[in-house]
């Protein structure tokens, strides 16, 4: 005799799952098979090692294609796009910064986050190199189950996962530097806000942030 809230979160789940059934369904009837889950992957970079656990790997028998998933409960999930990329700001990082015509965009756009490509990346690794026919994106599951299903990434090419591989790098190289300054002038999740009292430029003597050589 559970509680009534777990029964309305059983039901919930139920729900979900029900949905999440139908759209398998049809996949399967267009010839897409899941070939992996949560598999390990790893990727060296800059000598640093890159690891991940990709959710869900699936083939289509028909075309050959291979396509990676994310899964995502969120009940107003972000496309792919918009959840790894946003307009390019001023002061960013050359190795961020996207240029126009790269994934289809007309503007510069700029790396927020990495973990699709990264996937995509690793995978293609170590399975014939960044050539491999192969698309990206998310299989959300949220509270409306009429929203339930596949959310590709259009536009996805090589040139962004090359893109990609020059941030992350770039990203590793600055860790190993040294160098975390300047800070983003706005964050997503800032937990360290109530620190800064002042700009965070008036805040600390950053003297000895810069110079250093990776390893």
């Amino acid at each position: 005799n559970p509680p009534l809230m777990v029964r309305v979160q059983l039901d919930a789940a139920k729900m979900r799952l029900s949905a999440a059934a139908k759209i398998q369904t049809g996949l399967a009837g267009d010839g897409w098979e899941t070939v992996e889950c949560e598999k390990k992957y790893e990727l060296k970079l800059e000598g640093m090692p890159v690891r991940g656990k990709i959710d869900r790997v699936d083939r289509n028998s028909k075309t050959g294609m291979v396509r990676i998933l994310d899964y995502k409960t969120s009940d107003n999930p972000d496309t792919a796009e918009a959840a790894h990329l946003v307009k390019a700001k001023d002061g960013a990082s050359d190795y961020a910064v996207v240029q126009p015509g790269i994934g289809g965009s007309n503007s510069p756009k700029q790396w927020k986050d990495l973990q699709l490509p990264l996937y995509r990346i690793m995978y293609a690794e170590a399975n014939g190199g960044l050539d491999l026919p192969c698309e990206v994106g998310y299989f959300n599951l949220p509270k409306a189950v009429a929203d339930t299903g596949t959310s590709l990434w259009k536009g996805y090419d090589r040139e962004l996962s090359l893109s990609a591989m020059s941030c992350a790098k770039g990203v590793i190289l600055d860790i190993k530097r040294h160098r975390f300054w300047p800070p983003a002038q706005m964050a997503t999740n800032d937990d360290f806000e109530s620190l800064f009292p002042l700009a965070a430029d008036d805040c600390f003597d950053v003297s000895n942030f810069f110079g250093k050589t990776a390893k």
